[in-house]
Order: C-alpha cells, then structure tokens, then sequence
C-alpha cells in the first residue's frame, strides 16, 4: 500500500450513530429555518457528544448545511416547503460513536407572522426512523431540550420539597429558610430544563400589578421607586442599585422591545407592555434589588396618555416577604384620559 492509501485509510471513521432533528406544525405547509444545533451527552447540556469525525446533512435548501454544525451561531440554514406529517424536512448529524445525546440546543427563526404559529414540535429520531424523544412547542431563538428531566437541583437559602410532573415536566415545592422568600414557592422543569430559583432576602423584590380588566396590552413607560417621603431619591436605575428588572410575560414583536427593563430606564420614549390583555393581578412588573431588602417611600407610574387603551386606572405596590408578595398600598383613580404620574407617599 502507498503511504497515501494508508492515510486515507487512517482518517476514515465508519458512522456508528446517526440523529435526526425532525419539525412538525400545526400548518399543511411550513419552511423551517434553523442558526445551529448542538448535541451533548449529559442532560444539562454541559459535555459536548464527541464531534470528532461527525459531519451534518439535510433535506433540500438552498443554503449551507455546514452553518447548523460550526458553532459560530453565524447564518441560517433553511428547507424548503415543509408538508405536514411527513419526513420530507429534517436535520441528521452522522457520529462517529454509538452514545446517545442526552440533551441538545437548537437555534430557530419562525417563518411565520402568526403568533399562536410561532412554535414547533421538534422530534429527535434515530437514523431508522424511531423517534428517540420529542418535545412541543418550542419557540425561535435558542432553545435547551433534555431527554428528561434531571434531579431538581439545590435551592439556595431553601429547601426542595415534594416534585411531581412527568418526565420531561415536572414542579417542586420550595420552602425557604427563615427571612427568605420566593414569589411562588415553586420552581419547574420544562422541556426537560429545571428553571434557575432561589430564595432571596425578604424585602428585595418590589412590584406594581394590575388590579383591572384590560381588553388590551398594559403598557407602562417608566416606574420610578423612592426611598424617602419627599420623592426625590430614586432607586430605579438597574445599573446604579445592582437592580433586576423581572415582569409577567411581555408582549413580543419583531419590530420593538418591551422588556421590564425599558419601565426602569428613566426613558419615556421606550416601556413595557404586557403578553396580553390582562386578568385582574396577572400582569405585573418589578424590581429584585440584588443588595438586599429595601424599603419604599414612594412610587411614580408613568403610562401613556397618548394611547390610553393601554393604561390602567388601578394598581397595587406589593412586597415579597416570606409567605409571599404582599400588598403594600393600592392605588386608586388613576385616569385615562390624562396623564397617569403616580406619586403617592406609601
């Protein structure tokens, strides 16, 4: 044999595992499109599967499969038209070794302007077809899927407590340690994925909540806490105070953010807005102060007067305390039609 022979022969690896990324959707018709996908052999994601030798392929596109496979989080890769119930689109990575992925991470964009649409049931198959896993409704952007869920991990200045749920979902009860508190006393497993938790000092964690039926999205441009009667020093710059900013889920477009942090930026050109019309005490938005307990003396709540549809007449300033959050003043008579600035002394 000529040494070129022998080299070609050293570098070939026979393929002893092939995994299949498969998407199905709600619609006759999809196109899905997909920035990268990583396997690992442990479910919290944390060792990659040997990557050594291994090498991707797909159903037909007109772009790069390489893009899925180099860690770059550069580029899309992106199928053709998807029919529903069929394999016509889907992923598979060829390995060199015969271990299971446990876990993987898959970056998506949703083609599609619904929002009820904008979500996947992705399958993780063997090269046969068997489907190893699957998971429903996984969203664009980066995603951490688990063939099941892990032990629940430690609570800090907690303890865990009962778990029930399935195998790739499941909620604890938590119980904290005495001057701690946590906002639910429970923390989950999704998509075989446990939710990052802790008890945290009582006092830390201040919130405003919507008191009032909504028919549309709760918008608030900027709240602003104070520690002192007369209004004047203010502890909602995140940056300055080591703040947090946390809210119910808020409302998502591709065109504008909304995030909680934007009501705590001293910027009434940006705000928050809630996922939805909301429920009596089901939006909400506040601050976990991560220097520890705080006490308020007054708040301001600026909403917009412009669009008043989107404000609300009646909130509530509530505290996390150890059985959890409490209500420290409501706040009455705020109108519609002009300007919404809160400033009560609490």
């Amino acid at each position: 044999l000529s040494w070129a022979m022998i080299s070609r022969a050293l570098v070939f690896w026979p393929v002893a595992a092939a995994w299949r990324v498969v998407p199905r959707h709600q619609t006759e018709e999809f196109r899905w499109a997909v920035g990268e996908v990583v396997f690992f052999s442990d479910l919290g994601c944390s060792t990659l599967l040997e990557r050594e030798g291994a090498s991707p392929s797909g159903s037909a596109s007109e772009d790069s499969i390489d893009v899925v496979f180099d860690m770059t989080d550069k580029g899309w890769w992106r199928t053709a038209t998807c029919t529903a119930g069929t394999n016509d689109c889907w992923l598979q990575f060829d390995y060199k070794v015969a271990e299971e992925p446990q876990c993987l991470q898959i970056k998506q964009q949703i083609q599609c302007e619904d929002p009820d649409l904008q979500q996947y049931t992705l399958e993780l198959q063997k090269d046969d077809g068997t489907v190893l896993s699957s998971w429903q409704g996984v969203g664009a952007g980066w995603s951490q899927l688990a063939l099941r869920c892990p032990e629940a991990p430690a609570v800090i200045n907690g303890t865990v407590k009962s778990c029930d749920g399935e195998e790739k979902s499941r909620v604890c009860q938590v119980e904290c340690d005495a001057g701690y508190a946590h906002p639910t006393h429970t923390f989950s497993c999704h998509h075989g994925v446990w939710t990052k938790t802790a008890c945290v000092p009582d006092g830390s964690q201040w919130r405003v909540v919507n008191l009032e039926q909504t028919t549309e999205s709760w918008a608030v441009l900027d709240v602003h806490f104070y520690v002192d009667e007369a209004c004047e020093q203010s502890i909602s710059d995140l940056e300055s105070i080591d703040g947090v900013a946390f809210s119910s889920p808020v409302f998502q477009t591709k065109y504008a953010g909304y995030s909680a942090a934007n009501a705590f930026d001293n910027d009434e050109n940006t705000g928050w807005a809630s996922e939805t019309p909301c429920e009596p005490e089901q939006c909400y938005l506040g601050v976990y102060f991560r220097q520890g307990p705080v006490t308020l003396r007054c708040v301001k709540i600026i909403q917009d007067a412009a669009h008043t549809r989107f404000g609300s007449p009646r909130v509530a300033l509530q505290k996390l305390t150890h059985s959890g959050f409490e209500t420290v003043k409501q706040l009455h008579g705020l109108r519609h039609d002009t300007p919404v600035r809160i400033h009560e002394e609490l």
